[in-house]
C-alpha cells in the first residue's frame, strides 16, 4: 500500500507504527495488534519510520532503541523537531535495565521493559489513544 493511500485509510482508525529491527518480534506484534483491531505500520529502523511519518501520523509509535542506520534515540529527536510530530505518542520498548530513565531521556511518553506482558502493552496503547 502506498503511503498516501495508507494515510487516507487511517482517518478515524486506531493505528500503531512499530519501529523494530527484530523481524520476529515485529511480526508477532503486528499479528497481535491487527487481531485487536489496529491498523499497523512497520519500519525496521528510524530512517524508515521518518519516511512513513512524512505522510502518515499514527496514534502511537512503539519504538525499539537499538537499531541499525538510525537508532530509537535519534529517531525520537528527529521526530520531535518536526512541528506536526511534536505531539507524537512514543512508547519505547527496551531491554535496558534503566528502561524508564532511558525512555524519558529520549523524549518518549511511556516505556515497556523487554520482555513485556502483552496485556501491559495493550493497556499502554489504549491509554495513549484515550
Amino acid at each position: 500500500m502506498m503511503f498516501q493511500e495508507a494515510s487516507n485509510d487511517l482517518m478515524g482508525k486506531k493505528s500503531v507504527l512499530i519501529v523494530e529491527d527484530d523481524e520476529g518480534l515485529m511480526e508477532a506484534l503486528q499479528e497481535l495488534l491487527e487481531m485487536e483491531g489496529y491498523t499497523v505500520l512497520l519500519a525496521h529502523d528510524g530512517l524508515e519510520a521518518l519516511e512513513i511519518l512524512e505522510t502518515i501520523t499514527p496514534s502511537v509509535v512503539l519504538l525499539d532503541l537499538r537499531m541499525p542506520r538510525m537508532d530509537g534515540e535519534a529517531f525520537a529527536r528527529a521526530a520531535h523537531q518536526r512541528m506536526r510530530l511534536r505531539s507524537l505518542y512514543i512508547i519505547v520498548m527496551t531491554a535496558n535495565l534503566y528502561a524508564r530513565q532511558t525512555a524519558f531521556a529520549v523524549g518518549a511518553d511511556d516505556f515497556l521493559a523487554k520482555p513485556f506482558d502483552i496485556r501491559t502493552l495493550l493497556e499502554k496503547i489504549e491509554q495513549a489513544i484515550g
